[in-house]
């Protein structure tokens, strides 16, 4: 599918047409608008770390990162391990994006590493999900001055 063909799923499928289609994956079209936006707002290069990648990757015309575990051994290992955040990092990931109560676990708010900078809340709430698709900036925090001889 082509990009052209997702910005006509998103308006079809839309806020203003999910009750009229019946639609009950409503966290899936906030994917979508989500990988939308991505493709909108970021850089070409840009690379997204994701719990729930698989619409992101297809739709969000970037570098998406599998963070759940499922397809990527080495996020399995992090998550497993509490170093999410360090594996965000140093797989260079600029973005992340996913239902809040996905990226509660990273560890952003109090890390000494890293700030994660909210840049857009995406479609409608999904109670179930945490809220709507959430979208941060990672910004590396710089190491402190080394305190040599």
């Amino acid at each position: 599918m082509t990009f052209c063909t997702a910005l006509w799923l998103v308006a079809a499928l839309g806020p203003h047409q999910r009750e009229r289609w019946g639609l009950r994956s409503v966290h899936r079209v906030n994917q979508l608008e989500a990988a939308t936006w991505i493709a909108q707002h970021t850089e070409p290069g840009a690379r997204v770390g994701s719990f729930n990648a698989g619409i992101l990757s297809f739709f969000g015309r970037r570098t998406v990162v599998n963070l759940d575990g499922a397809v990527n051994v080495d996020a399995l290992r992090a998550r497993e391990s509490g170093r999410v955040l360090e594996y965000v990092l140093e797989k260079r990931l600029g973005y992340l994006a996913d239902f809040r109560s996905s990226l509660q676990g990273i560890g952003c708010a109090a890390s000494p590493l890293a700030e994660c900078e909210a840049l857009a809340l995406v479609g409608e709430p999904v109670p179930q999900f945490g809220g709507r698709v959430q979208i941060l900036r990672v910004l590396p925090r710089a190491p402190p001055p080394s305190t040599g001889p």
